[in-house]
């Protein structure tokens, strides 16, 4: 996988032999807000590069498989990452904000609160929420190491 950013007269490689990306590529998607936030869909999983594919990280949240990767979709208004794989469905990661956010200064600390969009929690029921507020808010918690 290739790119040019002067229309074809220079190509660079967007994954770098020593990378640590595994599979061939399906899909490679550009944020549409940050454009140097990249995300890869290989043969073995969903790749994420912070600094416009320089480096990579295989996305392992929430119990991600190692799945083939067949789309990804980034949803401008609601900033959530759609993903589509080969025989496991659609998966969608809520609110991509907090990535969108990472700097090296923030990597290099051990601990950091990124701000997302406020988390809900929403209960399905008939006729009034069931000992509950209509809805639920919190931090988001990231560990870098």
């Amino acid at each position: 996988m290739y790119k040019t950013s002067d229309y074809g007269k220079t190509w660079t490689p967007v994954v770098a032999a020593d990378s640590g990306v595994r599979g061939f590529a399906h899909v490679i998607k550009e944020d549409t807000v940050s454009s140097s936030l990249l995300f890869l869909g290989t043969e073995f999983g969903l790749w994420v590069s912070l600094d416009d594919g320089k480096h990579w990280a295989q996305y392992k949240g929430h119990e991600f498989p190692s799945v083939a990767v067949r789309d990804i979709v980034v949803h401008s208004r609601e900033s959530d990452l759609v993903v589509a794989t080969h025989g496991r469905g659609i998966w969608i990661i809520d609110d991509i904000t907090p990535l969108r956010n990472l700097t090296p200064d923030l990597m290099a600390k051990d601990v950091v609160f990124l701000q997302g969009r406020p988390p809900q929690q929403r209960l399905v029921s008939n006729g009034g929420w069931p000992k509950a507020a209509p809805h639920s808010t919190g931090q988001i918690l990231l560990m870098l190491r």
